[in-house]
């Protein structure tokens, strides 16, 4: 048991990319990657690990105000 997780190993750290279009809004969560080795084509050969995907449908008809809205609550939701 740690205090305070003084004795716990550090975690990676966390990005979030997310995608506002017209229908819908799309957040994706992944662990940062550190230094990945690259094979021969310059291509990584490990990927980031995805910790938490995340879709929200927006309706046909949504406003301006009501699609940053839904963004803010998406995003609050997210972190």
């Amino acid at each position: 048991m740690s205090l305070f997780g003084i004795f716990t190993a550090r975690k990676p750290p966390l990005q979030m990319v997310v995608d506002v279009g017209s229908h819908a809004i799309k957040t994706l969560l992944f662990e940062k990657s550190v230094e990945l080795p690259s094979d021969k084509f310059g291509r990584p050969s490990v990927y980031p690990k995805i910790v938490k995907k995340m879709f929200f449908k927006l309706p046909v008809s949504a406003s301006q105000a009501r699609t940053v809205t839904s963004l803010r609550e998406f995003i609050f939701t997210a972190v």
